[in-house]
């Protein structure tokens, strides 16, 4: 079997000197077998999506100027190869801008390929096939290169070194040069013919890197006059403030002007650059150039600056610290390059450098196809369902996608009790849309996510579709013996009684609590006449929080009304707001990122539990054990009377019945008669059941470059929505909550009156009256 090996590429990038260096890069690490020279650069252009002129690679504990090599034909590759069998890892660098180094190097033969035939391109005479005026004719030594036809056995470390230093030097002396020959400026007319292009003197290796670091290092305010694929005219002078067209009326957006002298009168800067496409070379040519500034240097607007740029030239760090705050980004920016960016500049560029590094939004919902294949093979079992729609223009778009792992599924079915919560949260930043979960509780009263699925939008449509989809999994198409809990989701209430008319729903108590805090009394009376006697009090108190309390159907909230099949007495959705905590950073995340990290997130806790779990030493879980625990310790307060024999294992409390746990009078009685209470816990609570639940595994998928090819349509990102109504920047707050404004009082509950006709209930703006 051929050995793989692993290089760490540089690319993207442009070499500097003093000190020799490569910058404004990024890294990507590959994995490839030993091949051609041709077929690296192929294999290297396909990863990165960058066109690529050269290849260089560093010798390992070398200095960067000491150890660069270039791979100049299949042999040296082969170097290559040998060399990191005995290194590792190895950094490769790529030049994209054309740059002909073979001058510099001792061996004449680097431009000839293994066969000993001149590059693809060049004539016997090295004269280029076009014979276009533009290049001058070069003269190539024939000798030949003693290095190149040495085994690979034969190579030795500090060869490599002495071979390449003068080939540094040289390179370096050759960088510097070009600096010295700027400052003797030539204009193109007092040439006697049009200058040559030569490759080895990229305009962005003169110039720092491009206009806008020129601008940026000197302080200048550059502008770009024109900016095309073809040509660039780059001018000096401030962008103005908008100004008012007294002809037409209007404030012009587009005029530029020259900065202003105290007098008033206008300095024009003669500073000016032009430059075009060469196409031959693939590279831009500066055609002239006026370097010299009249004006002062004042970059007051910054207006090359914008969030791209940002983004590239600080994506690295914002990838590696996802949460960086946007002052911190300025920060960043003021400190290296001394200019003020907005917030709006810092939000977009953070999260363009997050989206560009997990690829396009295009690129990911076209995947999802291919993604959904990939759980299929490697988690036979799972269910994977994609929904699209199709436009009238014929275009597929994404609508929603629904998972549920083989693992989970299995998991829940053995050791879950019979109780599901459902509930759905915004994705942030980049997808659009809402993320709904099916959570269900293990025998130590901790989350089990059952399945998930991405929807455009929340509605009836999508709740039946993924609730019917999920009781098919569960085996329970239409909820017997099941009981769902919910918040006040839109459409979640008429959806689960068409899809599951035979589950037992249940309301999250605690929206409820947010409008009537009195309430909590009467969602935790476990039986009804406490029930009836704390409604009671509420209809005392406030009648019409009674008489809303009743139209909410008391069963679907109250533990008075709760049935005793799933063991669990909860009457609020938390353990669902745990899960959204979790995955609080993962929702940021384009959509086939964020559905892998969920995936990772319950692979490593489904392994983690089954490690805890084995190192229990009793039989019932640690929640359960503390919770037993301490109704032994109160139940020394209770003096049980015997009032018949021990038939039922029953409380009047109803909490015994309801949670499958022992309550306090329960304890105290099985105590009275020398029993341990442990003993009578339900099954779901014992050790054989929770490992029962985590004994499946959710397997791993392979890389994205190995996924099954769909043929079908790929769908693309969903049309965004716009919700009528001004948008809310603001979250609605709890009514416990303080105000935000400390120290100014509140305007709720005051009466308004109104200054044209001075009654009250309405102000001036919505009066009737004339």
């Amino acid at each position: 079997m051929v050995k793989g090996y692993m290089f760490t590429v540089h690319v993207d990038g442009c070499f500097m000197y003093d000190p020799l260096r490569y910058d404004n890069g990024f890294t990507v690490d590959i994995h490839i077998d030993r091949i051609l020279l041709d077929e690296m650069v192929t294999f290297l252009e396909e990863e990165t999506k960058i066109v690529i002129s050269s290849v260089y690679w560093v010798i390992p504990d070398n200095d960067f100027e000491k150890g660069l090599v270039r791979i100049g034909n299949d042999n040296e590759l082969q170097q290559l190869f040998e060399i990191a069998d005995n290194y590792g890892y190895i950094h490769i660098y790529v030049d994209h801008f054309g740059c002909d180094m073979r001058r510099y190097i001792l061996n004449s033969d680097e431009g000839k390929d293994d066969d000993g035939k001149d590059d693809e391109g060049m004539d016997d005479e090295g004269k280029d096939d076009e014979g276009d005026d533009e290049y001058m004719e070069t003269d190539e030594d024939d000798d030949d290169s003693d290095g190149v036809g040495r085994k690979s056995e034969e190579i030795d470390h500090e060869d490599l070194l002495a071979e390449h230093d003068e080939f540094l030097e040289e390179l370096l002396k050759a960088l510097k040069s070009e600096d010295h020959d700027e400052e003797e400026h030539e204009s193109v007319a007092d040439m006697d013919k049009f200058p040559i292009h030569d490759p080895t003197t990229h305009w962005k290796l003169k110039k720092p890197m491009c206009v806008t670091y020129y601008a940026l290092a000197n302080r200048y305010s550059i502008w770009f006059e024109v900016s095309s694929r073809k040509k660039m005219i780059a001018k000096c002078g401030q962008r103005p403030e908008r100004v008012k067209d007294t002809k037409k009326g209007k404030t012009t957006k587009n005029l530029r002007y020259p900065p202003q002298q105290k007098d008033g009168q206008q300095n024009q800067c003669k500073w000016r650059c032009y430059a075009r496409l060469m196409k031959k070379e693939g590279s831009f040519q500066v055609i002239s150039l006026d370097d010299v500034h009249t004006c002062s240097r004042n970059f007051k607007y910054g207006s090359l600056i914008n969030y791209k740029w940002i983004g590239k030239e600080f994506g690295s760090m914002i990838r590696m610290n996802p949460d960086i705050k946007l002052c911190e980004i300025t920060d960043l920016v003021i400190k290296k390059y001394k200019c003020m960016l907005t917030p709006s500049q810092c939000r977009r560029a953070k999260m363009w450098a997050l989206t560009v590094y997990e690829k396009s939004l295009v690129e990911h919902y076209g995947l999802l196809r291919a993604y959904g294949d990939e759980l299929l093979r490697s988690n036979p079992g799972s269910t994977v369902k994609l929904g699209v729609t199709t436009n009238p223009d014929d275009q597929v778009y994404f609508d929603r996608f629904y998972v549920c792992l083989h693992g989970l599924k299995e998991g829940w079915k053995k050791g879950c009790r019979r109780i599901i919560a459902l509930d759905g949260c915004f994705l942030k930043t980049v997808c659009q849309g809402e993320l709904l979960t099916a959570i269900g509780r293990d025998g130590n009263n901790h989350i089990f996510l059952v399945a998930w699925a991405v929807v455009n939008v929340e509605n009836k449509d999508n709740w039946e579709w993924f609730i019917r989809l999920l009781g098919e999994d569960l085996d329970i198409p239409h909820g017997e013996g099941l009981t769902l809990m919910s918040d006040q989701h839109k459409g979640l209430m008429e959806a689960v009684k068409e899809v599951m008319p035979f589950a037992e729903h249940r309301q999250c108590v605690r929206h409820i609590y947010e409008n009537f805090r009195k309430c909590i009394k009467a969602s935790k009376a476990s039986y009804p006449l406490e029930f009836d006697r704390v409604m009671h009090e509420i209809k005392t108190a406030n009648p019409g929080a009674y008489v809303y309390l009743m139209k909410r159907d008391p069963k679907t909230w109250s533990r008075a009304f709760f049935g005793f099949h799933s063991l669990c007495e909860v009457v609020e959705n938390g353990f669902s707001e745990c899960f959204n905590a979790i995955i609080l950073k993962v929702r940021t995340k384009p959509i086939i990122t964020m559905l892998e990290a969920i995936r990772v997130i319950l692979m490593e806790r489904m392994e983690r539990m089954r490690r805890i779990s084995a190192s229990w030493t009793h039989d019932i879980c640690p929640t359960v054990i503390t919770r037993i625990e301490a109704a032994m310790r109160s139940q020394r307060y209770w003096h049980v009377l015997p009032g018949g024999p021990m038939v039922f294992e029953t409380c009047t409390c109803r909490m015994w019945q309801l949670s499958g746990i022992p309550c306090l009078h329960a304890v105290a009685a099985i105590c009275f008669i020398n029993k341990h209470p442990q003993d009578y816990v339900s099954d779901w609570f014992r050790r054989v059941k929770y490992q029962h639940t985590y004994a499946s595994y959710i397997l791993e998928v392979q890389g994205i470059n190995q996924w099954p090819p769909n043929e079908l349509n790929k769908p693309l990102p969903p049309n965004p929505r716009t919700m009528p109504g001004r948008p809310k920047k603001k979250r609605k707050r709890a009514i416990h909550e303080p105000a935000p404004h400390v120290g100014r009082v509140s305007k709720v509950g005051s009466i308004i009156t109104c200054q044209n006709c001075g009654r009250e209930g309405h102000n001036r703006k919505t009066c009737k009256e004339p």
